[in-house]
């Protein structure tokens, strides 16, 4: 009798402990890389003085009408179709700056753009979190890039 009730204590404890455990020295979160932090692979023509780490200048920001201190996703080419629709609908309930670029500039600052967030080639979309750091690049036609920058996002929003 009082085998069992030692073996039902521990079978009762150790959940208990373990729970503990987990929650006073596990991490319960993903992390979102933080691009361009250590040194910059320059791409294409650009010579712009980039320092590292690298931020985006906040004049560049509020030239694309970013809200400061709010993530933005910078998209370089035309939005449509269910990219569109589901980015929209991530915005409605975050705060976040949506900005297709190709309808705000000409296609000479356009590049320039390009090269300010260091855009790799195959890619059309940025993403900058509140402090100006680059969090990452999307192909939004390809729906698993998609379903990657709005997963990515509900993870940045975490962190804040």
């Amino acid at each position: 009798m009082k085998r069992k009730n030692v073996l039902l204590s521990v079978a009762l404890l150790l959940p208990v402990l373990v729970f503990i455990f987990l929650k006073f020295f596990g991490k319960n979160k993903f992390d979102i890389p933080v691009f361009h932090q250590d040194r910059i692979e320059l791409i294409g023509d650009c010579n712009l003085n980039y320092a590292v780490p690298y931020r985006v200048p906040v004049e560049v920001l509020t030239s694309l009408n970013c809200v400061l201190w709010d993530p933005s996703v910078i998209v370089f080419s035309d939005l449509v179709g269910e990219s569109k629709s589901r980015l929209e609908t991530e915005i409605q309930t975050k705060k976040l700056n949506l900005i297709v670029a190709k309808g705000l500039v000409s296609e000479e600052e356009l590049r320039k753009l390009s090269c300010v967030f260091i855009l790799p080639p195959e890619t059309n979309a940025v993403l900058v979190d509140g402090e100006q750091r680059i969090r990452g690049y999307y192909k939004l036609n390809d729906r698993d890039e998609t379903d990657r920058l709005l997963v990515e996002l509900k993870i940045l929003f975490n962190e804040y």
